[in-house]
């Protein structure tokens, strides 16, 4: 049926590194990457709790919401809009290029290699990176692709006040790891990719993404009022073009309210508080 929602389990093997060829965007009426240091600390934690002690039973990671925005007639390959999930997918993309990096071919044997560098988008034919980025007046595409660069280089690591939430995450990720003693890397990638699993929701078009959307939490990260009324806001709008527009002036109106912090004097920040531009924005 035309608006049926269908949901199905996946390995992370088939949602990131798949023969049925995958690519997902973050839409522009996602939040931007918010996910922590002890987040990332968290997952971790989870995932080798569950390797040591319940292998054979593996992980749950919780739903990734989607809506199919594109089919290559040629190819089959479906682009998809991440609804919900975007956090913990970014995350398993970085965990993907941390393992990579830290682990050369005298380490990895060409399976899990394979499945490394699938998740970061092709490794032939046309290059296509698996994530992609359609947030209007962020710079998102540019932080992820740097953290990705980057991460592994000492003065990255020595800069504390750096906000690039990717690179800060995919740093604490390689730390975690490398004091993490793996005794064979590849029966953990090997599980990792096997036995981690996604409830994939396809959603049928973008009217009920939306509405889906604004009742959804990610993991860990409530939504808050101003996500819900971002997206209603939105929903309001039928017309690409105007959602468009209201996109450009609500990134501008964030961006020039982040300039302007500066200029309030500080206060004491009790530790569940985010400051008023986060807390409006995100």
């Amino acid at each position: 049926m035309a608006n049926e929602v269908k949901g199905v389990d996946r390995p992370l093997k088939d949602i990131l590194a798949t023969a049925l060829v995958s690519y997902y965007q973050i839409p522009d009426y996602q939040r931007p990457y918010q996910w922590t240091e002890k987040n990332c600390e968290k997952l971790l934690d989870d995932l080798f709790s569950s390797y040591e002690y319940y292998k054979e039973s593996g992980y749950f990671c919780g739903s990734l919401v989607l809506i199919v925005i594109n089919t290559d007639s040629e190819t089959n390959a479906e682009t998809y809009d991440i609804v919900d999930g975007q956090q913990r997918l970014s995350t398993f993309i970085l965990l993907a290029k941390v393992l990579a990096t830290l682990y050369d071919d005298k380490d990895l044997n060409s399976t899990s290699r394979e499945l490394l560098e699938k998740s970061l988008g092709d490794i032939d034919g046309e290059k296509r990176e698996r994530l992609h980025f359609n947030a209007m007046g962020l710079n998102a595409k540019d932080d992820f692709v740097y953290a990705l660069e980057h991460f592994n280089d000492s003065q990255a690591s020595k800069n504390k006040n750096n906000k690039n939430n990717y690179l800060k995450n995919a740093i604490c990720l390689k730390n975690y790891l490398k004091e993490k003693e793996i005794k064979d890397i590849n029966a953990f990638i090997k599980w990792l990719y096997f036995k981690v699993v996604f409830i994939k929701t396809t959603c049928p078009n973008v009217s009920m993404a939306l509405r889906i959307f604004s009742v959804l939490n990610a993991r860990g990260l409530p939504l808050h009022a101003i996500d819900v009324f971002k997206v209603e806001l939105l929903k309001k709008l039928a017309n690409k073009k105007d959602q468009e527009e209201f996109l450009s002036r609500w990134h501008a109106l964030h961006q020039k309210c982040s300039g302007n912090e500066s200029k309030f004097p500080k206060r004491k920040e009790n530790k569940r508080e985010k400051n008023a531009t986060e807390t409006l924005f995100s």
